[in-house]
């Protein structure tokens, strides 16, 4: 009798020690005491199927104070029990310190239970963090298997409330054996992953020596995933991009994705692995063709519509041991050379001395390019990352257009349509004046007329077997010139922007386009030198966007139009 009473006096006053932990989450917390921090971390964040790995379980001070005596804690791990099964008698603790696994209601997640409750009152001093245990989880299948510390706390020795605390996620994403995520092979242990755009490239230390040793039998490491939809980024570890640049019988790095492929040099090898510190860094490597939509306003007005612009980058991904990405850097300068092939079609007529190849810079600039054209494919090698465009370029063969000058886009597209020659072989000539014999020429051209070149225009100034007597003659007789009130046309006489814009006013109207459109133009300093047979039609093209304002915001409707501002107005009213 007496040795029972013993008894359940000892289990009641174990049950008042054990009551504090037990109520622990209906406690306050408080955030003027010591706060803690409990941080799972793997051996592995990237295992294959059957493999198991190592967690630890670490309890640390996230303030700088002094050491503190810990009396009571409880931490449980939440664990998805279809991706991840607990490895029998893995579990090593901390002394004093027990372990429980226990199924939750869900039927899919496990948690394991780990706590300490000090008996004797005494305590455990913690100072820095202190591994509370270690235990191996065994990969049963392929996805994305999460740690979750859910229910942690440390209460305070009197059980009156909690402290802060932290607690993280462990993000494991589990691999099938075999490249591309097909079966596991013992002749390419390099596994990689899709994982959204992104591929992701998984080798095992153990494994590092065989990949590498096939690698170097060809010279190459080639990575294709140029048949997986909608991949542009392949990802690859610290652990395999090291081992890569320090064998020396491999050359290159290749990439293929479904946009482009790129290959690197051994010296832009060792630049990437220089920069990989930690061991969960990774070398994000991405190529992708982008539309002109996602550019900035300066890179969209520098190309034309009709190029193709690829996006090249490579940076490097910090992780912390959770799988969770801590930040980003970007390489520009790869110190080595990069080779780049994509594809590109020509149109018809296009040929490599009318094709144009650029580095395009943040803010618009256009670098010419040299390249290959084979198969299909441009070819170019380069030492940076960024955009590459590639467009139909006739322009090309005139040595005075600049193609970062502000025409270049309308001249290509007039020399593109047919509508404008250059003066000469070599010549365009931007700056020079154009005629109204030309301009009314190119908007014959436009709509297609059928002239014939002997022609009587009525006008007393126009041969009617010159050039442009059919022309004149055409645009006479559909309302879109009227000529000088002298009778004569003034067919080499340089054209004036009001002119430019009564002409293309009548050509509108003669093509059916509705003329509505209006803008107020007491806007621009010199509006009172408009002519009053003008008016109407400046007000239109300036409402249109085929005139704008020149310098100070001024019209300048007297001035000469100049062969660059012909192409532009052309092609805002073609594309209008």
């Amino acid at each position: 009798m007496k040795k029972k009473t013993i008894s359940l006096l000892l289990a009641a006053a174990v049950l008042m020690l054990l009551l504090p932990v037990v109520q622990l989450g209906a406690l306050a917390e408080d955030s003027g005491g010591p706060s803690f921090e409990f941080k799972l971390s793997a051996s592995s964040l990237s295992p294959i199927v059957g493999d198991a790995v190592t967690v630890t379980l670490t309890l640390g001070r996230t303030d700088a104070a002094e050491p503190y005596r810990l009396y009571s804690m409880q931490d449980e791990i939440k664990y998805d029990a279809t991706l991840l099964s607990l490895v029998e008698d893995s579990v090593e603790t901390a002394p004093n310190f027990s372990f429980s696994k226990r199924a939750m209601s869900d039927g899919i997640h496990n948690k394991l239970v780990f706590s300490y409750v000090d008996f004797s009152g005494a305590g455990m001093e913690l100072s820095g963090s202190l591994t509370v245990a270690t235990f191996k989880l065994k990969t049963l299948r392929t996805g994305d298997a999460a740690l979750e510390n859910t229910d942690y706390k440390v209460n305070k020795r009197d059980g009156s409330g909690v402290y802060a605390s932290t607690g993280n996620k462990l993000s494991l994403t589990i691999y099938k054996g075999g490249t591309g995520g097909g079966a596991s092979s013992s002749q390419d242990p390099m596994v990689i992953r899709q994982s959204g755009s992104r591929a992701d490239v998984v080798v095992k230390d153990a494994d590092l020596g065989s990949v590498v040793k096939k690698a170097e039998e060809k010279g190459s490491v080639s990575i294709d995933v140029s048949g997986k939809k909608d991949v542009d980024t392949v990802s690859l570890p610290k652990n395999a991009v090291s081992a890569f640049a320090e064998s020396e019988k491999i050359k290159t790095l290749s990439i293929a994705c479904q946009d482009a492929t790129l290959t690197f040099d051994d010296k832009a090898l060792d630049a990437a692995a220089e920069k990989m510190n930690a061991d969960t860094d990774r070398l994000s490597v991405s190529a992708k063709r982008v539309q002109p939509d996602s550019l900035s306003e300066e890179q969209k007005k520098a190309v034309g519509g009709d190029a193709v612009i690829l996006s090249v980058s490579v940076s490097l991904k910090h992780y912390d041991a959770g799988g969770n990405e801590t930040g980003s850097e970007a390489i520009h300068e790869l110190g080595g050379k990069l080779e780049i092939s994509f594809p590109y079609e020509m149109k018809e007529g296009q040929t490599e001395n009318t094709t144009a190849l650029y580095f395009l810079a943040d803010d618009g600039t256009l670098t010419l390019m040299s390249f290959v054209y084979r198969d299909g494919k441009i070819m170019l090698t380069t030492e940076h990352c960024s955009y590459f465009a590639a467009e139909y370029c006739p322009c090309l063969a005139f040595a005075d257009v600049d193609i970062n000058g502000w025409y270049k886009n309308a001249i290509n597209y007039v020399l593109d349509k047919k509508l404008m020659n250059g003066v000469g072989p070599t010549e365009f000539k931007p700056g020079g004046t154009t005629t109204r014999a030309q301009f009314v020429t190119v908007l014959g051209r436009l709509a297609g007329a059928k002239v014939s070149q002997d022609a009587d225009t009525g006008f007393s100034d126009v041969v009617n077997d010159g050039w442009s007597a059919g022309y004149i003659k055409w645009a006479a007789e559909n309302g879109i010139v009227k000529g000088y009130e002298n009778g004569t046309f003034g067919q080499y006489d340089e054209i004036t922007r009001e002119q430019m814009a009564a002409i293309l006013y009548r050509f509108a109207k003669y093509q059916g386009r509705g003329v509505s459109a209006f803008k107020e133009l007491s806007a621009y300093a010199d509006s009172g030198r408009v002519s009053s047979w003008a008016r109407e039609a400046m007000s239109w093209a300036c409402a249109e966007g085929l005139i704008a304002g020149v310098g100070e915001a001024r019209l300048d409707p007297s001035g000469k139009a100049t062969r660059a501002q012909m192409a532009t107005i052309l092609m805002r009213y073609c594309k209008g």
